[in-house]
């Protein structure tokens, strides 16, 4: 492998650039690399209507709703849902108002202080949404359900009888006890309790100049996938007929914003209610991924010391094709690859950056991307590792391949097993690199393609062993060893993780109405 003459001064820049990379890949609103946007996300994330972000662990959620500033014509409301994964759904509600009310009671205070007592609107104002923040703070430590009794005398000629009510036997004029017993149920309450909340924060907006209202929930799938319909349904009502819009950032496959209980919707329905911005880019559109993951570099070196432009010239080979397959397309982890290549590039005098060190660093990280399966999908974190060993067992160790194609038929007729992919795909373990092919030699069904991550490797130079790169063509235009790829027969996939777990159907199942 090849090395490159560096100046001193260059040296300082690659370090610069390593340097950079580690203190600013955090995934909060303090990162300080720009956000790169050739789709334009930011421009429709501003429009006035409600909008669901779609993309996986890195993709850049967090970094596009933290372009959302306060204006005159806007308040933001940033809610991350992490913090209240491990809360009930009455208290998930109550908790993201409490969120909403104060931030809105924070804007009254400092555009129209109550001290200066110049309106009585003012007062109006700032009492009732204090008194607004304390009646949920005092809901939320409550019980989400009491058992409650009430006592009351009646009179009564004929002897009552209804729910839950106990009587006595009363003669005409007679006195009697009336023991009523009820649950004091939160949700309940909530729901009979919408209209107020929203009056308070309407009413609040229109004090302060009626500014557009965004409610930005980051991280939504961290709340339990049961109870993301009702949590969504709750906000969405309070949007209704208001200036107030939603922005929900979550995984797509750990995502469920609608169903319908018997026939009744609940939730957001895709294109109707909720508009949906995909981040992701995918290895189907390899060029578009390679094309954005060099601005990527490129706009580290001109943040981080602005005189070193020659990234490309770091690589050697297939080096920096082998970076962006590792990536999976996500961009916090082509730059945390980056980074280390950068090191590696360093530390070795200056050897350029080629598959095998790409490879090395993949395989060195993939401990880091399955603890990430553990936290994302926590119920089914053990069927999803099933899934994956099964896959990679037959396609990697059994055909020596990194690709595998699946019919599109046996994706409709298992539902099952197309959510465990595509969850898998969520979680970058296995990546999509073909929508539509077909097989060789041609059974008449169409088929999509998939990769298995780099870093299931068992080393860097696997024997024996064909890797099909995405969106490689003869010179026909034909994808020869693609569509010459093993295929997974999902019948046979989903019997092995049924046998697996012991024919427990509860085990396996998995929710497959997830995103509409």
């Amino acid at each position: 492998m090849s090395d490159i003459e560096l100046s001193s001064t260059d040296r300082n820049s690659v370090k610069s650039m390593s340097k950079y990379i580690e203190e600013n890949i955090r995934s909060d609103e303090t990162s300080g690399i720009d956000f790169i946007d050739p789709r334009d996300h930011e421009y429709r994330l501003r429009s006035r209507q409600n909008h669901v972000i779609y993309g996986r662990r890195g993709a850049g959620k967090t970094t596009l709703i933290s372009q959302i500033h306060d204006t005159k014509d806007l308040v933001s409301v940033n809610i991350d849902v992490e913090h209240y994964k491990d809360i009930s759904f009455p208290n998930i509600v109550l908790h993201i108002l409490n969120d909403i009310l104060k931030k809105l009671s924070v804007k009254i205070d400092n555009q129209c202080p109550v001290w200066k007592g110049h309106l009585k609107a003012n007062w109006y104002n700032w009492f009732t949404i204090k008194s607004k923040i304390k009646e949920i703070e005092n809901t939320i430590m409550k019980p989400d359900k009491v058992p409650k009794s009430v006592t009351e005398k009646k009179h009564s000629n004929a002897e009552l009888s209804f729910g839950k009510t106990i009587s006595t036997q009363a003669s005409r004029g007679q006195s009697r006890q009336v023991d009523e017993e009820f649950v004091d149920d939160k949700i309940r309450d909530l729901l009979r309790q919408l209209s107020s909340y929203k009056k308070a924060i309407t009413e609040s907006l229109r004090y302060i100049g009626n500014p557009d209202l965004f409610i930005m929930m980051d991280d939504f799938y961290f709340a339990d996938k049961r109870i993301q319909p009702d949590l969504i349904d709750y906000f969405h009502r309070i949007t209704k007929n208001e200036s107030i819009y939603l922005k929900v950032a979550t995984i797509k496959n750990r995502s469920k914003l609608y169903r319908k209980d018997e026939g009744h919707p609940v939730g957001t329905e895709i294109r109707h209610d909720i508009h949906d911005i995909d981040m992701d880019y995918t290895l189907d559109d390899f060029t578009s991924l390679k094309n954005f993951m060099e601005s990527l570099m490129d706009r580290v070196a001109e943040q981080s010391d602005g005189s070193f432009y020659n990234t490309q010239g770091l690589f050697a080979g297939d080096g920096f094709n082998t970076l962006c397959l590792a990536s999976g397309g996500v961009p916090r982890d082509f730059l945390s690859l980056y980074r280390s290549c950068l090191d590696n590039f360093i530390l070795r005098d200056s050897t350029k950056i080629g598959v095998k060190q790409v490879r090395e660093i993949a395989i060195n990280r993939i401990d880091d991307k399955k603890k990430h399966l553990q936290e994302d999908a926590t119920k089914e974190s053990e069927i999803l590792d099933a899934y994956l060993n099964k896959i990679v067992d037959y396609v990697y160790r059994k055909k020596r391949r990194n690709v595998f194609l699946v019919a599109k038929e046996e994706l409709d007729q298992f539902p099952k097993s197309r959510q465990a992919i595509m969850e898998l795909v969520d979680l970058r373990l296995i990546h999509l690199i073909d929508r539509n092919t077909s097989k060789a030699p041609s059974d008449g069904r169409q088929y999509e393609g998939y990769m298995i991550d780099v870093g299931l490797y068992e080393n860097t130079k696997p024997r024996e062993f064909t890797e099909v790169q995405p969106g490689a063509v003869d010179s026909e235009s034909r994808k020869p060893k693609l569509r010459s790829s093993p295929d997974i027969s999902l019948p046979e996939l989903e019997s092995k993780i049924q046998h697996r777990f012991s024919l427990d159907p509860l085990r396996v199942s998995t929710d497959t109405t997830t995103t509409t």
